[in-house]
Order: structure tokens, then sequence, then C-alpha cells
């Protein structure tokens, strides 16, 4: 194939698990291809650039082709270049949540306990 849409696009080189969840962050404009907002049915070619948002940070793609149907991780290279500038991408925070720690063995924490967790991070 040519072309494609963005949404499939980015279901085939395993960027999102279903192709809903790629379609989702299209709407939710979490996804540009060149510099303007796509939606689902955007086209894409090869050599064009796709930027996605995600928790994690800013990714970016180059499309170097389009597949027909879902492919292998093994075969996501053919078909999509990793161009993220170094440092766009933050790390995932390890253990817990937001980097709140509680001591071995006090359990989950009562109703109390995450009140006080979500007014500290100020949720």
């Amino acid at each position: 194939m040519t072309r494609s849409r963005v949404d499939v696009w980015l279901w085939c080189v395993r960027v999102h698990k279903t192709r809903q969840q790629a379609k989702q962050a299209c709407l939710s404009g979490h996804v540009t291809v060149g510099s303007t907002k796509a939606k689902p049915a955007t086209t894409v070619t090869a050599g064009s650039i796709v930027h996605i948002t995600t928790p994690r940070g800013k990714k970016t793609f180059e499309v170097l082709a389009t597949p027909g149907s879902r492919v292998s991780a093994s075969d996501v290279a053919a078909f999509a270049r990793d161009v993220t500038p170094p440092g766009e991408l933050t790390t995932p925070l390890s253990g817990g949540s937001a980097g709140v720690r509680r001591e071995r063995g006090l359990g989950r924490p009562t109703k109390k306990d995450r009140r006080a967790i979500d007014k500290w991070l100020g949720s």
C-alpha cells in the first residue's frame, strides 16, 4: 500500500493496542501529521512525520511505508522510524503512584490516607 489512514497506521505499527484507542487519540487531538492535528481518516504516506502525545511525553515517528495489516513487533522497523529528539520522552515513575511511598506491611491506604495523598499531590 502507498497510503493509509493515520489511525490504522498507528494500530498497524503497534503504537496503540487497538484501533479504537488510535482513533480516540486522534479525536482527542493527541496526534498530528506534519503540523496539523490529525483526524482518524487523515492520510499518511511514506515520508510523513507523525507526532503523538502520550502520558510519558511526545513521540515522533517517520512513516517509512504503510502496511496492509497489523505487523509483528519485529517487523515494525520496516514501516516506522522513531525520530523522537533525546530528552523529549520522560521516564516512567518507578513503583507506586506518582512517587508516593508507603512502608512495607501497612497494606492499602485507608480513605483518610488516600485523601491526604491526593491533597499532597494537589489532585
